[in-house]
């Protein structure tokens, strides 16, 4: 397998845009969250078995939906044009160590079950990319992803490594 030769992102650039996904994801959980909790208010304040077991039930089918979301959350973005939305505010984007596009389900995986398995044991797998000498974290290396800059050219869409490099084409051109 061939290394991209794309420059790594920097990890604060990774961290701030997580930091700007993070409150996207929560609006769309409250919005659950707060739909589960009208379904859930008949149920309140009443001490039955009937009444506690609609209540776990309910809150688990929530949990699973807020899961759901991340799930379908980064694996949408990230398999449409490897960003999300905070990564297209840092100008970086996910790939393929080999710098091909991230398919659907890969996405969605290392978005969801990656991060979880990153942040298991005190975002220790996120603080991985600061020192890994690829700027890998454990979701990378898991997932045979990297998160690389990306400078877009107004004119193609195309991803360059940096600013183009201007040309001499002689005085005859100018």
């Amino acid at each position: 397998m061939q290394e991209s030769t794309t420059p790594k992102a920097s990890f604060v650039k990774r961290a701030v845009a997580f930091v700007i996904d993070i409150p996207v994801m929560l609006v769309l959980s409250y919005i659950v969250a707060f739909a589960a909790a009208i379904v859930m208010s008949p149920f309140y304040g009443r001490d039955s078995q009937l009444a506690n077991a609609i209540r776990a039930l309910l809150g688990a089918i929530t949990a699973g939906i807020m899961v759901l979301f991340q799930f379908l959350y980064f694996g949408f973005f990230w398999s449409r044009s490897g960003q999300s939305i905070g990564m297209k505010f840092m100008a970086v984007k996910v790939a393929r160590r080999d710098g091909s596009p991230v398919g659907f389900f890969r996405s969605a995986l290392r978005g969801s079950v990656g991060y979880w398995i990153s942040g298991l044991v005190f975002f220790l797998g996120f603080i991985w990319a600061a020192f890994d000498p690829n700027g890998e974290a454990w979701h990378d290396k898991i997932f045979d992803t990297r998160v690389i800059e990306y400078h877009r050219d107004p004119y193609g869409n195309m991803n360059f490594p940096g600013p183009r490099q201007s040309i001499d084409a002689g005085p005859d051109m100018r």
